[in-house]
């Protein structure tokens, strides 16, 4: 009884936290289960990534918030090239330089700098709306 308590407080506390899996899972999860049960949901992902720990003689290495979305890329680039393969067509895939450049781009307006916000001049969003 101890731990399903201890184990739901963690999981809303860690709901709280930025930058992590289970923060990610659990802002995830939220919106499609709800409250409690994303909470049972993480807390669940608690207790069988301590278990592993444990059982393993292991720390705890975090995934990363991204890690589901890195997980679907991938997933999605084996199964495209698997239906190529099954077309009887060999592949090899290389990253382009202009998509390199444009997730550059990309990450430095997305994530903007300290600015004062009433002064459109200071933000880059906002720069970019109001220029010619």
């Amino acid at each position: 009884m101890w731990l399903k308590a201890g184990l739901g407080i963690a999981a809303l506390a860690v709901g709280r936290t930025k930058g992590t899996y289970l923060a990610a899972q659990y802002h995830r999860l939220r919106p499609r289960r709800g409250e409690k049960r994303t909470i049972v949901a993480v807390a669940h992902s608690m207790l069988v990534s301590a278990y592993h720990m444990l059982a393993n003689d292991v720390p705890y290495q975090d995934l990363g918030p991204d890690y589901i979305t890195r997980l679907g890329e991938e997933r999605h680039r084996r199964r495209l090239l698997a239906q190529l393969g099954a077309l009887g067509y060999d592949v090899t895939l290389e990253r382009r330089q202009t998509a390199l450049a444009t997730l550059a781009r990309a990450s430095k307006i997305m994530a903007p700098t300290s600015y004062l916000p009433g002064r459109s001049t200071d933000c880059p969003t906002r720069r970019k709306l109001t220029e010619p």
